[in-house]
């Protein structure tokens, strides 16, 4: 999630390609910007069992919901209601849907490149989101974990996220499902704050 590049009429395609372009060059280390240790929500193994959660494609109808959701998620960092919505809809992203009960409780997007020609296929993981009521009974980790066995299933190798520096929540979801921190990337977002980079071989 980034800066002014995406917001013009082809804005979403050219920041696709150019994150691919800039995955070749090494992030800004993080040793100097001082560490603290990641502390999040987390959630009890018996919360997951019973709850009857489906994860499945996002649909046309999910639209709506998902800009919702994401205005909710990340409104501090920038208008994402609207950079998603359009992600949604450009056919370059792969976006699961969590259902409880029949009803959305969450998403996962990742970028899709079918023209990728590097032997070792990359993708951004974009965004993730659970809906604030249904925090804290494993869904998010549900969602990773499909997202992560669909992108193998396209011949991905790697997923990289940005996160924000200060979302703890995040990163300790990143780092509990074996993500691992690159660099920092300053002043990443729309309203300016730094995000965290971090990685992952599937």
């Amino acid at each position: 999630m980034g800066h002014r590049g995406r917001f013009g009429k082809y804005g979403e395609i050219k920041r696709l390609n150019r994150l691919r372009r800039a995955r070749r060059s090494p992030p800004v280390p993080h040793g100097q910007e001082g560490s603290s240790s990641v502390h999040g929500p987390s959630f009890k193994a018996s919360d997951v069992k019973k709850t009857p959660v489906k994860i499945c494609p996002a649909r046309p109808s999910d639209s709506l919901y998902i800009a919702h959701l994401s205005e909710k998620a990340f409104r501090i960092y920038g208008p994402y209601e609207k950079i998603i919505r359009s992600w949604l809809e450009s056919g370059m992203t792969m976006t699961l849907v969590a259902l409880m009960n029949r009803k959305p409780a969450g998403f996962v997007m990742i970028s899709h490149f079918p023209q990728e020609s590097s032997p070792q296929h990359v993708s951004e993981l974009l965004a993730i989101a659970v809906a604030p009521e249904k925090q804290r009974m494993g869904i998010g980790e549900m969602l990773l974990k499909e997202v992560e066995k669909k992108a193998t299933q396209m011949g991905i190798s790697e997923l990289f996220l940005h996160t924000a520096e200060e979302n703890r929540a995040a990163q300790n979801l990143f780092a509990k499902n074996e993500f691992v921190l690159r660099g920092i990337y300053k002043g990443f977002y729309p309203a300016g704050q730094n995000a965290l980079i971090m990685s992952k071989k599937i």
